[in-house]
């Protein structure tokens, strides 16, 4: 009885998934006989080999490649109602990417028609795009195999400093006494909590702005269009409703 036991790279080799087959042949001298380990080992190593041989050339191990004008059919701002976040993905430099912030983003590597991995996450990040004649009808994320949102394309509005003005002011949870302060800055806007360091709000779409760290921030107004304060959603279940203070502004 033998056990033949290699190692074949997947998912553009960034791990090693073992195969193995089993036979029945006895061979012909001790001196030919290769121990399990030593057979997995020698194998790993080629499969390593074709991994680098693969990179260097500049093609994934899988075959599946895009051009960069192929990946731009992919791209766009796309939000999440349920968790209320938004995922903006963009081609730079012939590559797509998932960008979180100016500082934090993720390659989006394809891996088959639609579909693509997150490169670069503790789990098994698999982005899946429903497309049609007109474009992209949604985005769905799982993780480790599980479904973990589905995202709708939107076009995100574009805001004037002027029109930031009217969201500045102080607004309070009365429930948790939690307070935020918002103001602008130059063509932004930003709140601070505490003694926290200052965030920005992006404006997403209507009266909704969001932070990737903090969630989404959508505002209210009163029938002569004041605000009057906003909604903040975190996830599935947290939202806390912060009235504006009486009187607060930039």
């Amino acid at each position: 009885m033998w056990i033949l036991a290699y190692w074949t790279a997947e998912t553009k080799c960034r791990r090693f998934v073992p195969r193995v087959i089993v036979g029945t042949i006895e061979p012909r001298s001790a001196r030919r006989r290769i121990s399990m380990e030593g057979l997995v080992k020698l194998l790993a190593l080629f499969s390593l080999v074709f991994c680098t041989v693969a990179a260097a050339a500049g093609e994934p191990a899988g075959g599946f490649t895009l051009a960069a004008s192929e990946l731009e059919r992919y791209s766009g701002d796309f939000w999440e109602h349920e968790e209320a976040f938004a995922a903006e993905i963009r081609v730079v430099d012939g590559r797509l990417w998932a960008i979180h912030s100016p500082t934090r983003r993720n390659e989006l590597v394809p891996v088959g028609p639609d579909r693509f991995e997150m490169i670069g996450m503790p789990s098994e990040v698999y982005v899946d795009y429903l497309m049609n004649e007109s474009g992209i009808v949604e985005m769905r994320r799982s993780i480790d195999g599980q479904p973990r949102g589905v995202f709708i394309p939107f076009e995100r509005r574009q805001i004037t400093a002027e029109e930031l003005l009217a969201y500045a002011g102080d607004y309070l949870n009365a429930e948790s006494e939690i307070h935020h302060r918002l103001f602008v800055d130059g063509k932004l806007l930003f709140f601070t909590r505490g003694d926290a360091d200052p965030q920005e709000l992006t404006a997403m779409f209507g009266e909704t702005f969001e932070n990737p760290d903090y969630g989404s921030f959508t505002f209210q107004r009163d029938a002569g269009g004041a605000v009057t304060g906003f909604l903040l959603k975190s996830g599935p279940l947290r939202q806390l409703l912060f009235d504006r203070l009486s009187g607060s502004s930039q």
